[in-house]
């Protein structure tokens, strides 16, 4: 099973793009992941309500053409559901069993996501009460698989 890890924004900072590389090469053994990025639209600083909406609405279009419609998709949202690290884990052995062939694991930009991504989701999943920017969610979320997989092998890492 491939994932991918599709991200609205670039993760720019070379810090947190260090350790996303680290988690994807850790995951190596286990899947194929990788990462999509740089799908966001460029907003002016004084960026009207409607104009916000507008640019996410695009952005939506953009993410939701990478997707095939045999892919699972996971979106993480502020509003989905809050999974604790195991149950995250049967979760990931629940669609490597399920047939499906790819993942689509989806992180919106600094202003959310377009409605339409949620809608497409067969599961919306929050990474926490709090919020956090996209750069550090890419890396929560990499990080997350890789400690899913440990979980599921039984290995020694998730304590």
């Amino acid at each position: 099973m491939d994932f991918r890890v599709v991200s609205v924004g670039r993760v720019r900072d070379p810090h947190l793009r260090g350790a996303v590389q680290e988690y994807v090469k850790r995951l190596q053994p286990y899947a194929k992941v990788e990462l999509v990025e740089g799908l966001e639209e460029k907003r002016s600083p004084r960026v009207t309500e409607s104009e916000d909406r507008a640019c996410m609405a695009r952005e939506a279009e953009r993410l939701l053409a990478t997707m095939r419609c045999s892919d699972v998709v996971l979106v993480f949202d502020q509003r989905g559901r809050r999974l604790t690290s195991e149950q995250f884990a049967h979760r990931v052995r629940g669609l490597l069993h399920s047939g499906a062939r790819r993942v689509d694991m989806v992180i919106g930009g600094s202003t959310g996501l377009d409605e339409r991504v949620r809608q497409r989701a067969d599961q919306l999943l929050s990474l926490s009460d709090m919020t956090f920017p996209h750069q550090l969610a890419v890396v929560v979320v990499v990080e997350q698989l890789y400690r899913a997989f440990r979980i599921l092998q039984g290995q020694p890492y998730h304590r």
